[in-house]
């Protein structure tokens, strides 16, 4: 088995590209050469596409070829692969671009391009001999190093940082020192140096794990462990995954070995010697939060500083040659154990790529796309950063800016922490058998879907490394972006659905307030339903509103009681099993069975229903919800009541009464069970 470090160091071909992690003019055509006689005349436009029978080819970057992009079961028209007839083309607002069916919801005239499904005056990315800095259309021609500055498009060492420590005592200024230490019975919170002995220990609900304030809830016993603050019996049926290993976690809740003092354990789960030397410091990123203004819109105007969790970073010398590798903690900080002392022209680069410990493949990678719009034609390079080290081995505190690409470290925080709740919930521990999934994000990249999942395969600009499967987030003018996590986790939703359970949404159109077909209900509510139940399990706490903002306005759902800022359609009383739902209805349904378990009821009602996590989770994959198929036809939230009902019958007269009184769902309390 590779280590994964060395797989990084394949995909990435670090020794040309370490560098200038971020180069997004890599994939523009050169127009040094454009004329010149010395130069073969180009015979297509880069990137355009045709029909070859049922194969489409697409346009070689220099214009002087059509090369294989991919074969296609229903036909091909246009230099577009033919969707099974059942799709359902999506236009909706839309003037141009791809209608999600393998048709097109227009064309754009000359002298326009396709933006986001609207035709918009062409722009030409103007980024010849610049590395760094706008590119005039929207975009950037890439991002510099922590320790540099963009002057006139080129990176150079940052000699001007002005320390930011404005209302900070404590932690980094953003310059790669420090606003302050606290003192010894303090500790370093957001910028601000906590007093230790006056925090209030919160242990309500909890019977193990952190009480907040350096203490303990409690320890569970042999045979159980504590996940999300609560005492739960060890799957028996999960097998230890420790070859190759001895030390770290084995996906099952325990661990492989500990190492001795003298060494850490590296990101293969295998124990490192730290007598020669190693190479240190730490990462955190920024982040926007939102907050309400005087109009009562959210706005994104709250930056937030938290630790790079899951991020690789490996270490290399002055020929790119591998070091070590580490992953960072939950604190930000990092350790990279060498087999001889550091020196000052070695560096670090970190790397928005996770996978469990000791595989062999990445799982989860964050992608940086050259451009958006059509979702099939997308070159795009891995994220990365780099960073220097001086002779002590450290690379100080370091903070990635917004405009620094944080968005990326974000999108792995929160998705590498999903991996980890779906290997925990859906796969007993059993990480190895996590799908592999590739996130394409990059600020002012607009997609023609907006945000989508689909279980389409991605591959990187090497063709090394790829993922089963794919999320698209638009990053367009005036919308959340990276920082919008209910979208991100929705259509993570989408991903456990479609890979762990079962999902027959037609797809489409859909909007706040408009009743859709049951399946296609079930698919949007459960996703969100997952969104924002995921995040409260992460915050430890219930944070029951799914928002977005687009295009510079938003809109809010509250999942716990069923309200919005627009308007959500609850079922009609008369309107039996088979009628279309409100998708944001479902998420509200399934949000009030959920709620009381895993973290509070936040009310305002008193359901009697606390189902939690673990069920649910259990309930999606049983046959009855697999196979079964009552009420309308595809997988939808009858079937997932009905399995309830299945596995518990004890809850049956408590749930008739929530879903009927509560939730005004007329559900007939005649579930099949023979499955």
């Amino acid at each position: 088995m590779r280590p994964l470090a060395t797989l990084l160091l394949l995909l990435l071909a670090t020794s040309t590209a370490l560098n200038a992690c971020d180069n997004d003019s890599s994939n523009e055509p050169s127009q040094d050469i454009v004329g010149h006689d010395t130069t073969p005349s180009p015979i297509c436009n880069p990137g355009a596409r045709r029909c070859d029978l049922d194969e489409v080819q697409q346009c070689s970057p220099d214009g002087l070829r059509w090369e294989y992009y991919r074969d296609c079961d229903d036909g091909c028209v246009d230099g577009r692969c033919l969707a099974p007839e059942s799709c359902v083309p999506a236009c909706h607002n839309k003037n141009c671009g791809s209608d999600g069916c393998g048709g097109r919801c227009g064309t754009c005239p000359a002298g326009h391009i396709c933006d986001a499904g609207q035709c918009q005056t062409s722009c030409l990315p103007a980024c010849s001999g610049k590395n760094c800095g706008p590119d005039g259309c929207g975009g950037t021609c890439g991002t510099c190093a922590f320790n540099e500055s963009c002057a006139q498009g080129l990176c150079t060492a940052d000699t001007t940082c002005t320390p930011n420590c404005a209302g900070r005592n404590c932690g980094t200024d953003g310059c790669g020192g420090s606003c302050g230490t606290c003192a010894a019975n303090q500790s370093c919170h957001l910028g601000l140096c906590k007093d230790d002995q006056s925090c209030t220990p919160d242990c309500q609900g909890k019977n193990c794990g952190s009480d907040g304030c350096g203490g303990s809830c409690g320890t569970c016993t042999t045979g159980w462990r504590c996940v999300n603050s609560l005492c739960t019996q060890e799957n028996t049926t999960c097998t230890p995954q420790c070859s190759g290993k001895n030390c770290g976690p084995d996906s099952c809740g325990g661990v492989c070995g500990t190492c001795a003092t003298t060494q850490v354990c590296n990101a293969s789960g295998l124990c490192q010697s730290t007598a020669t030397g190693s190479i240190s410091g730490s990462l955190h990123y920024e982040f926007l939060f939102p907050t309400w203004n005087t109009s009562g819109q959210l706005v994104l105007d709250q930056t937030v500083v938290w630790a790079a969790t899951h991020t690789y970073v490996v270490a290399y010398d002055a020929q790119g040659n591998n070091l070590g590798d580490a992953r960072i903690d939950a604190d930000g900080r990092f350790a990279v154990a060498l087999t001889r002392p550091a020196r000052s022209d070695d560096f670090v680069v970190f790397y928005a790529a996770w996978a469990p410990s000791g595989a062999n493949h990445l799982i989860l990678t964050i992608l940086n796309p050259a451009r958006g719009g059509d979702l099939e034609n997308v070159p795009f390079e891995l994220w990365s950063w780099s960073a220097s080290v001086d002779a002590t081995g450290s690379t100080g505190e370091l903070t990635a800016s917004i405009a620094n690409g944080s968005g990326a470290l974000h999108l792995l925080n929160l998705t590498a922490s999903a991996m980890e709740t779906v290997a925990s919930d859906l796969l007993a521990g059993q990480s190895h058998h996590l799908l592999s999934l590739a996130l394409l994000w990059r600020t002012g990249i607009p997609w023609d879907c907006g945000a989508c999942y689909a279980t389409w395969p991605t591959y990187d600009t090497t063709g090394v490394q790829w993922s089963e499967t794919t999320i698209w987030l638009g990053a367009g003018p005036g919308s959340d972006s990276a920082w919008g996590y209910p979208t991100v986790l929705h259509e993570f939703g989408h991903y456990v659905a479609a890979a762990y359970s079962r999902d027959d949404s037609p797809g489409g159109a859909h909007y706040i307030g408009e009743p859709v077909s049951p399946p296609f209900a079930w698919s949007e509510g459960f996703a969100s339903f997952f969104a924002t139940s995921t995040f409260s399990r992460w915050m430890g706490e219930p944070w029951s509103l799914f928002w977005s903002i687009q295009s510079y306005s938003s809109f809010w759902i509250d999942h716990a009681v069923g309200e919005s800022d627009l308007t959500i359609q609850p079922p009609y009383p008369w309107g039996g099993i088979y009628q279309d739902l409100d998708e944001n209805w479902v998420a509200h349904m399934l949000w009030e069975l959920w709620d009381g378990n895993d973290i509070a009821d936040p009310g305002p009602v008193n359901d009697g229903i606390a189902l939690g996590t673990a069920v649910v989770m259990d309930a999606i994959q049983r046959p009855r919800f697999l196979y079964g198929d009552r009420g309308a036809w595809g997988v939808d939230f009858v079937d997932f009541i009905d399995t309830i009902h299945c596995l518990y019958p004890q809850l049956q007269t408590t749930l008739n009464t929530v879903l009927q009184n509560h939730l005004r769902f007329p559900y007939d309390a005649s579930p099949t069970c023979n499955w």
